[in-house]
């Protein structure tokens, strides 16, 4: 299943599923926001729809986005990727 960006936020009652679910996104908060709060609520809005999410959200340094990709496992954070970085995040879904 692919949710795109505010999907989850506006209509996450069209996008449960029992399987996996990509949700790329495009939010430019700090590394301070995410880390005060933003990625929790972001990993808890997630697990309304899918006890596995792979959330990405793309690096840009014109409008300094942070970048950083995210597994979500049942309202929790498993696995991601740095800010700022360029990695491939790969997981083991069962």
């Amino acid at each position: 299943m692919l949710a795109l960006c505010g999907d989850l936020w506006d209509y996450p009652e069209k996008f449960k599923t029992d399987h996996l679910l990509i949700w790329p996104v495009y939010v430019n908060f700090t590394p301070m926001e995410w880390e005060q709060g933003e990625l929790k609520e972001y990993a808890k809005q997630a697990s309304l729809v899918a006890s596995d999410v792979l959330m990405i959200n793309p690096i840009d340094f014109a409008l300094k986005n942070y970048g950083g990709s995210f597994y979500f496992q049942k309202g929790g954070v498993i696995d991601r990727i740095p800010f700022e970085q360029e990695q491939i995040l790969i997981v083991d879904v069962n």
